[in-house]
């Protein structure tokens, strides 16, 4: 097993399920569901969005702006620091909704892709967190992502991680897992992904190769339908051990997981393949 795996969630803990994992399922973020999950958070709330420059990470971002109002406080995460200034500007330019202004907003930079940025970013966020007054993080949503049709690519130089699996399941859960001291008893965690079609005891899943690291076994639908079918399990996983010690937390695999963004026109898919 790769040295930058070794420890993870997701690869220490994961086997093979006894039983279907049932995991709650969200079909209308960022509308119906998103005003269902912020109408059960304090008015001072806490949210980190990672991947929240764009696609359904940025909707979700101005949405919440002002679905939490001014009292809270939202951190946008990811690698572009202009596009989370712009939705900032926009969320700012707006003005109050129903007469009610829009929360705090900030940008912290982490590459999603790298293990050690990820560390590097979740001790800079727990230890800034631990030292407010208000010291819980309440929402975590979690959407970093890639498109491409291309093969198994190292997420970095030197890594064992491939680096669409980085990002749409190792980083996620190592951010839970690094996260877990700062978040709140009733703290809600979202991973947005594709929990509709996630399935953990498909056929194809390679239980002997989780992280695909053989050219044999890996492919780009047999790497999503690993990080669907992982994400259920771990994150039943986190909720049996918040269960474990009477918190009453919640851990949510939302649909959908691919939309209409600008990801559609990356030079990593082909000319016909984009929008």
């Amino acid at each position: 097993m790769g040295g930058d795996l070794r420890g993870w969630p997701g690869v220490s803990k994961v086997s093979r399920p006894a039983s279907r994992i049932h995991v709650i399922l969200l079909e209308s973020v960022p509308t119906t569901s998103m005003a269902a999950i912020t109408s059960v958070l304090p008015a001072n709330a806490h949210a980190l969005i990672v991947g929240g420059t764009a696609g359904i990470g940025a909707a979700i971002a101005k949405r919440l702006a002002f679905d939490l109002g001014p009292a809270s406080t939202i951190t946008i995460a990811g690698r572009n620091a202009s596009a989370a200034q712009r939705i900032i500007d926009a969320v700012q330019s707006e003005g109050p909704h129903d007469g009610k202004g829009a929360a705090t907003m900030n940008f912290a930079a982490v590459d999603c892709g790298k293990v050690s940025d990820v560390k590097r970013f979740c001790h800079d966020y727990r230890s800034r967190i631990l030292d407010e007054p208000k010291h819980t993080l309440d929402l975590l949503i979690l959407s970093p992502g890639i498109l491409a049709m291309d093969g198994r690519q190292p997420a970095s130089p030197g890594s064992t991680l491939d680096l669409k699996m980085c990002l749409h399941y190792y980083a996620r859960m190592l951010i839970i897992r690094e996260l877990a001291p700062c978040l709140s008893p009733q703290a809600i965690t979202m991973s947005v992904l594709d929990g509709k079609n996630s399935d953990a005891l498909a056929s194809g899943i390679k239980w002997d190769d989780m992280e695909l690291a053989s050219p044999h076994n890996y492919g780009i639908a047999r790497a999503a339908q690993h990080c669907l079918a992982f994400t259920d399990i771990q994150l039943e996983d986190f909720a049996h051990v918040a269960r474990g010690r009477g918190d009453r937390q919640s851990y949510i695999h939302a649909y959908p997981g691919i939309v209409s963004t600008e990801i559609f026109n990356t030079p990593r898919l082909p000319w016909y393949a984009r929008w």
